[in-house]
């Protein structure tokens, strides 16, 4: 007796000890979205091994969110059900089968009768037309969302968790619920062989004739109308059980086509298939042009598992991973294998290949059979086309996902439990899998949870199709969604199609060589300085945000939009090279091919010149319509684009039919010349130009058609002495001469809407040239045919030649030192 007393004590001991009363919840579908949370009142599990090591989060830390984006799953008061019950079976009970618009159908999930019961997971289908999965707190659902709590699986003492994968647009609702204690679980004897797993709220948006369902999303083995359930042993219950589905919601009502289950994507429990596995190919710029063929090539890189280590188990880390070259498609046919050392760096020399390679990193024994515990990842039908290729750096290494512990390419629930299995174990018991261990600290608790968590739902072609940055032949190539977070510095680079650069606030990024962005760059209240070119080359869009740009060299737009957004761009001079210091913006007619740049309440600053060529009908744009807006040309603006910029045509990329001058200021110290669309350049609203020069600024408006391109407020403050402003080629309109210095030129004047504001002087004649007025021209300014001097003195060391249009002295002086020549017909002094 006293034996088992003694026992019975050591037995309880040991059920206290492996307590951990922590609640998971890990939403699924998107692998950068993952929700972890812990019971506020969780006492810490005494069978965590503590690390003493600062380079790692010690796992003694309950954990309780690692999103702040996400609810935790909320424990709802079950609703009893009457449900036909025969036997053992999974059933979906609902609490009312007639509803009415904005009406809450609760749906239970209910198990009855499976023995030992400790995990499921579900997979409804609903008609998302029709019913809304809401939270208690009436929150729509989201991909992520986990539902409601039952009457089971809710025993913290064995750590039970949640994850989901669901795809509310197409109506399916994808999740799991299991204890990960199993071993305590089972000790207690006690399992929960019936009652309610998860409880759904479904609000009713209209009140058609319905069906909430336990659908299959996939099909896999043990798969039974979308239900899996697992015993306390970890063990798939495949058989022995049915499916109950409930009645028809509203068999009355109006009639309604039951969305078409479409065909899914790998979700929460979905094997691939080879084809699938092979699916992620190259498909970049400049990458996979052709087939490969190399002589004596390299490969090499870094490599790292994506979450916390200490440094000092590293070469358990990286023992048995290996980086394999093998034909495309047949991972059995290696090429070339080499280990990865305990810093994560691989390195393949003397490569030489004919055709495209698959590149495989994973862990592989000594007989060269795969190892459990990664998420395979492949570069598939990779072009080596360079005798110098490197993924990623030290600083930057290539991500290798932890969590696949059945080598399935997916990590999913069936990992879960094989982590269950060893849940609380220490490296020399005899359930302590290695392969688990992910952090290698020898014990497998919560924080190797959270590593297989951080990917659920992971599969291999997951995986970015590139590492996020590949040097070839000291060219950098960015790749993937890349956020930089401290300061770098690349040489010549290149931002991959379908990329995208962001940088944290603050953030200097350096780049000793010309950048080429054929993706996307968010500079975030960051810097960027390229002491090269920088080439826009894509649809994507560089928003500056608030951060600053400077390039020393030419600015190429060819396509997408720069949006500098409050931000800064600057093209500089470079001192030892010629014809630099100047933007280009390129385009043609063909959608999405246009370049557009918005000054957005932002500085853009040109030392040379800005020009829009009048080649290939080049539709590309420049948009000014904020107080803020700021762009000074150092050189000459030179626009022949072929946008009507009074509207912003919207048959164009990027025209939104809003005006594209309509305020900021436009400062140019060269010339100043307009061609391509007769409306390329109205200037409107409350948009300045000045013309503030120190030598010969030519003014030319080419493309002339009525008058339609014109100044809106001017400013002429050119300094030059000798020379300055000329105006050529076709009469000006302008809305208001604000400031005039001196006009070193005949000055063609077709209207002049507003009375003047400044003096002028004009080193040449004086044309008002408005074919347009008639006689009746002293009965206001509607067609801009008054020109008032408003008390300004207008002096003409020439000629003035008046062709129509009233010119009102009023109050001003008219200075003329040669002949005043009047078409009668439709002129007049007053």
């Amino acid at each position: 007796m006293k034996f088992k007393k003694t026992l019975a004590a050591i037995l309880v001991l040991l059920m206290f000890l492996q307590l951990l009363p922590l609640e998971l919840n890990i939403s699924g579908s998107d692998s950068t979205k993952v929700n972890v949370f812990a019971a506020p009142s969780s006492p810490v599990n005494s069978a965590i091994k503590v690390s003493n090591t600062s380079a790692v989060s010690t796992p003694t830390k309950i954990i309780t969110s690692m999103s702040s984006s996400s609810t935790p799953s909320t424990k709802l008061k079950s609703t009893p059900m009457n449900s036909p019950v025969s036997s053992s079976n999974v059933s979906l009970n609902l609490d009312k089968t007639i509803a009415e618009v904005g009406d809450i159908i609760t749906a239970n999930v209910s198990i009855n009768n499976i023995l030992n019961f400790a995990g499921i997971n579900v997979s409804l289908k609903y008609d998302p037309n029709t019913l809304q999965p809401i939270e208690p707190s009436t929150k729509a659902y989201t991909d992520s969302t986990v539902p409601g709590i039952g009457n089971i699986l809710n025993n913290t003492s064995y750590t039970p968790f949640s994850a989901a994968a669901n795809k509310i647009s197409e109506g399916i609702l994808n999740f799991n619920r299991l204890y990960y204690n199993l071993s305590t679980y089972k000790m207690s004897g006690k399992s929960e062989n019936s009652g309610i797993v998860a409880v759904v709220l479904f609000k009713v948006l209209k009140p058609n004739v319905t069906q909430i369902s336990l659908e299959e999303p996939n099909s896999v083995s043990g798969n039974i109308s979308g239900t899996y359930a697992y015993n306390w042993d970890g063990k798939l219950i495949n058989s022995g059980f049915s499916i109950i589905q409930p009645k028809t919601i509203n068999p009355t009502g109006p009639t309604c086509i039951p969305t078409q289950t479409p065909v899914p994507t790998p979700t929460l429990f979905t094997q691939l298939s080879s084809t699938e596995q092979a699916k992620s190919s190259l498909s970049l710029q400049n990458m996979a042009i052709s087939l490969a063929s190399v002589t004596n090539g390299k490969i090499s890189g870094y490599i790292r598992p994506d979450f916390d280590y200490n440094t000092a188990d590293s070469s358990k880390i990286f023992a048995n991973l290996k980086v394999r070259i093998t034909s495309v498609g047949n991972q059995t046919d290696v090429k070339y294998s080499t280990g990865v050392g305990s810093n994560g760096y691989f390195e393949i020399n003397n490569i030489n290949v004919s055709n495209n390679v698959d590149i495989i990193i994973s862990k592989y024994d000594a007989a060269g059979n795969e190892i459990s515990g990664y998420l395979r990842r492949c570069i598939s039908n990779f072009n080596i086309d360079s005798t110098n290729i490197s993924f990623g750096t030290q600083n930057d290494p290539m991500d290798i996902w932890a969590g696949d512990l059945n080598k399935d390419g997916v990590i999913n629930t069936v990992d879960q439990i094989a982590l269950a299995q060893a849940f609380n174990s220490f490296e020399g018991d005899t359930k302590y899998n290695a392969n688990a261990d992910f952090n290698k600290d020898g014990v497998i608790n919560t924080a190797d949870l959270i590593i297989l968590a951080k990917h659920y739902t992971a599969t291999t072609i997951s995986y970015p199709s590139l590492p996020n940055i590949m040097i070839k032949s000291g060219v950098t190539y960015i790749n993937n969604s890349y956020t930089l977070s401290g300061d770098k510095s690349f040489g010549e680079s290149v931002v991959n199609s379908n990329a995208v650069l962001n940088l944290s606030s603050n953030v200097v990024l350096t780049f000793a060589g010309n950048l080429t962005v054929n993706g996307s760059i968010n500079v975030n209240k960051g810097t960027i300085n390229v002491n090269g070119n920088l080439i826009h080359d894509s649809v994507g869009t560089i928003d500056v945000n608030a951060g600053n740009i400077n390039i020393t060299g030419n600015l190429n737009q060819n396509t997408g939009t720069i949006d500098i957004n409050r931000g800064t761009v600057r093209v500089q001079k470079n001192a030892g090279i010629s014809d630099t210091g100047n933007f280009v913006q390129n385009g043609s007619s063909i959608p999405g091919k246009s370049s557009t740049i918005r000054i957005n309440s932002g500085k853009l600053l040109v030392d040379g010149n800005y020009t829009i060529p009048d080649t290939n009908n080049n539709y590309s744009r420049l948009i000014m319509r904020n107080a803020a807006d700021y762009v000074l040309v150092g050189g000459s603006f030179l626009n022949y684009s072929h946008v009507d910029s009074s509207i912003n045509n919207n048959n164009t990329p990027d025209g939104d039919r809003l005006k594209c001058f309509t305020d900021g200021v436009l400062e140019v110290k060269g010339d100043f010349i307009q061609g391509g669309n007769a409306r390329s350049f109205v200037s409107s609203d409350n948009h300045k130009v000045i013309l503030s020069g120190t030598g010969l600024q030519n003014v030319n408006f080419n493309s002339y058609q009525n008058g339609e391109s014109c100044f809106n407020l001017l400013e002429i403050t050119n300094t030059g002495e000798t020379n300055g402003v000329v105006f050529a080629g076709n009469p000006v309109t302008i809305t208001s001469l604000e400031k005039c210095t001196k006009i070193f030129s005949n000055f063609k004047l077709r209207k002049l809407l507003k009375p003047l504001k400044t003096d002028i002087v004009v080193n040449g004649d004086f044309i008002i040239d408005n074919p347009e007025s008639g006689t009746n021209i002293d009965i206001g300014n509607k067609n801009g045919t008054k020109i008032d001097l408003n008390s300004h003195s207008v002096t003409v060391n020439g000629s003035i030649i008046q062709k129509g249009g009233l010119l009102d002295i009023n109050h001003g002086n008219l200075n003329v030192n040669y002949d005043l020549i009047l078409d009668t017909s439709k002129s007049r002094i007053s």
